[in-house]
């Protein structure tokens, strides 16, 4: 597509891949070999999608959503009416948009590790909940890599939803893959695991996130993947 399509479209047409993908599993109480039969189809058609990797792409191909499933009903021996194209063409490109989801994140964040080295940064953001996460009720996870050893702090608050209900603050602290924001192999040292936990109020939340910033500062530029 010449330009993005809008927000709003792109998840009006999501929420509606979510709930083919949902109404097609829910057969999965009836009837067990149309179940099974339906999730190859979807299997095969998210294949057919393998060399989608942005969401404006898979908005593009949607066009052909029914004359893919026809295609794999066909290629599996279904005469024409056998499936029920719109939900197995929606959870097909829902899988899809899960898988194109991560590789997008994933694209970004090392985009943005890679500028934060040549600035010659420290650190880098390298995730950000949506900024309307609160308003669903969604906590607000921030993530914060250290560059020269990949020990990156995660800061999650969790808004109040209701009458009686408190905010909470949680912080930990993760391994990374310095060069891509991937999780390392390795653990990160037990002395900063010790150092994170839940907190009550904002304020012991962001003393605790200081201080476990200076300790992963303080630990060295050892790589820890």
């Amino acid at each position: 597509m010449e330009a993005a399509m809008d927000e709003l479209t792109v998840r009006t047409l999501v929420a509606g891949w979510r709930s083919a993908e949902q109404s097609l599993y829910s057969l999965g109480g009836g009837d067990v070999e149309r179940y099974q039969r339906a999730i190859r189809l979807v299997r095969a058609l998210v294949d057919r999608l393998a060399d989608v990797e942005t969401t404006d792409e898979l908005v593009d191909r949607w066009s052909e959503a029914e004359r893919l499933a026809a295609e794999v009903a066909d290629d599996a021996g279904l005469p024409p009416g056998a499936i029920v194209a719109d939900q197995v063409a929606g959870a097909a490109f829902s899988l899809r948009h899960q898988t194109v989801v991560a590789l997008e994140a994933r694209r970004a964040r090392v985009d943005r590790i890679a500028e934060a080295r040549a600035e010659g940064g420290a650190w880098v953001d390298i995730h950000r909940s949506r900024a309307d996460a609160v308003e669903y009720g969604a906590p607000v996870v921030e993530v914060r890599m250290h560059l020269p050893s990949g020990l990156a702090v995660q800061r999650v608050d969790q808004p109040a939803l209701g009458s009686g209900l408190e905010c909470s603050w949680a912080l930990e602290v993760l391994a990374l893959e310095p060069e891509t924001g991937d999780h390392a192999i390795a653990d990160p040292p037990a002395a900063l695991l010790a150092m994170v936990g839940d907190y009550a109020d904002e304020e012991s939340a962001r003393d605790a996130e200081a201080a476990l910033v200076r300790a992963i500062e303080a630990y060295g530029p050892e790589r820890v993947g």
